[in-house]
């Protein structure tokens, strides 16, 4: 079974922020907000939606969506963060502050 850009860079960004130290859990087909819940020692627990799409960050990560990991995170002693990484581009992390409210 061919895998979706997206899932494909899931796994890519697991494979990076584990080289770094990282442990990552993946919510693997949850189609909810979280990607990865990714946790380290002396940091608080992130919780990381992936997106990937050349149009930008926000192009498929709408307010609703926004809004349901930043609460969540809330929930969850957490923090929300969007990683943006398009198919010819960086990896950027933006926090949950960083985000536009509609």
């Amino acid at each position: 079974m061919a895998q979706s850009r997206g899932t494909t860079r899931e796994r890519q960004v697991r494979k990076r922020l584990e080289a770094d130290g990282w442990v990552c859990v993946r919510a693997a087909g949850s189609l909810g907000p979280v990607d990865l819940v990714i946790m380290r020692c002396g940091w608080t627990p992130r919780l990381v939606q992936i997106k990937s799409d050349a149009r930008g960050p926000y192009q498929n990560f709408r307010p609703k969506d926004r809004q349901e990991l930043a609460a969540l995170a809330l929930r969850a002693g957490a923090t929300a963060w969007l990683i943006h990484w398009p198919p010819r581009g960086e990896m950027v992390w933006r926090a949950a502050h960083e985000w536009p409210s509609a």
